[in-house]
């Protein structure tokens, strides 16, 4: 497997973040979805990405604002499904200059981040607290600091808070996602990866 198709599925393995992974195996079918409002992100980062991997991604509209992506591909589950496996390990023994590990924080961050419309605040959501506590260790090693974990109606939030620090996640990390990537420069912090 080349560099850049490894850093594909590590992009979307964070992008399943917002998505889902399955199968049925006595039926054969394995499906991999991906979920988001926004279809220019939907088409940029995850159908190309897709494609650049040699798969045939289908992308819909279902529900009224939301649109979703579907795989169905045995290699592609088990490609994301081994990646998801071993991603606790690669987060706690890796760095920011690790491309899967980047990758994979890219792909988290477009899919569950959040750019505070006033603050200088971003928020990465997630249910797994182990994971987000992994991640805050590895950001902070980068030397974005963070605040506390916090935990409210079954989801937990890592806030990275500050200008210095939304201007170095920028330049490490950075959005693909437009919305979130044009919230981020209206606040002034510029200079992307």
């Amino acid at each position: 497997m080349s560099s850049d198709t490894v850093g594909n599925t590590y992009y979307l393995l964070g992008a399943l973040e917002d998505g889902y992974i399955g199968c049925r195996k006595d039926k054969g079918e394995y499906l991999v979805e991906f979920y988001q409002k926004n279809r220019e992100w939907l088409w940029s980062q995850v159908v190309t990405r897709l494609r650049e991997n040699g798969f045939n991604p289908r992308i819909k509209q279902y529900k009224q604002n939301y649109w979703r992506v579907t795989v169905y591909s045995k290699n592609l589950f088990e490609e994301l499904d081994h990646a998801r496996k071993t991603l606790y390990k690669l987060l706690a023994n890796t760095s920011l200059e690790d491309s899967k590990t980047l990758n994979y924080l890219r792909g988290a961050f477009d899919c569950e981040g959040a750019v505070h419309k006033t603050l200088f605040r971003i928020t990465l959501w997630n249910k797994d607290i182990v994971k987000l506590e992994l991640i805050k260790k590895l950001l902070e090693t980068g030397g974005i600091k963070c605040g506390a974990v916090v935990y409210s109606r079954s989801v937990g939030g890592l806030p990275i808070y500050g200008k210095r620090n939304l201007q170095l996640f920028n330049s490490l990390i950075g959005f693909r996602h437009p919305l979130k990537k044009a919230s981020l420069e209206r606040k002034g912090v510029l200079a992307q990866p």
